[in-house]
């Protein structure tokens, strides 16, 4: 490999302009870009938070939470395959952390 390279997780489908994430990841130089997509989660009921002996400390009505999840779809720079070791099962993840403690 030459250059930047896309990996995706085989059951997802990305609705993305995949040239402005690869121009994206080239021009701020990253090692690995993360593709992440916003999701709100509403919880429908009244969320009971209780104290440390069991006694309710407060009750937070129908709550909602913003998160940026994975979509299992990233570009790496052909640099970092030679952090995955050989033979052996390597999640994506464990390649993130590693190639994060490098750059720190």
């Amino acid at each position: 490999l030459n250059g930047p390279f896309f990996v995706s997780n085989c059951d997802i489908i990305i609705e993305a302009d995949y040239a402005d994430i690869f121009r994206f990841h080239t021009k701020n130089s990253y090692d690995i870009t993360l593709v992440a997509s916003a999701r709100q989660f509403n919880i429908p009921y009244g969320i009971c938070d209780l104290n440390g002996n069991g006694s309710l400390k407060m009750i937070q009505e129908k709550p909602e939470y913003n998160f940026l999840v994975n979509t299992g779809f990233y570009v790496l720079n052909p640099g970092v395959i030679d952090l995955i070791p050989d033979n052996q099962l390597f999640h994506i993840t464990h390649l993130i952390d590693k190639v994060k403690k490098i750059t720190a």
